[in-house]
């Protein structure tokens, strides 16, 4: 069985913040990653293994 991931509002202002701040994708909870990493690609970046985000 899948999980489902929820992108909710929070999780995008996450992926805001790591693109305009400078804030890292590994400072995020554990629990939230997979949502901001979701909300991180409807906004064109990609994480890659070391938590790096980077224009898709």
């Amino acid at each position: 069985m899948m999980a489902e991931v929820v992108i909710k509002y929070i999780h995008r202002v996450y992926a805001t913040v790591i693109i305009d701040s400078g804030r890292t994708y590994n400072s995020v909870m554990e629990r939230d990653k997979p949502s901001v990493k979701l909300a991180l690609e409807e906004k064109g970046y990609n994480v890659d293994e070391a938590g790096e985000i980077y224009p898709i």
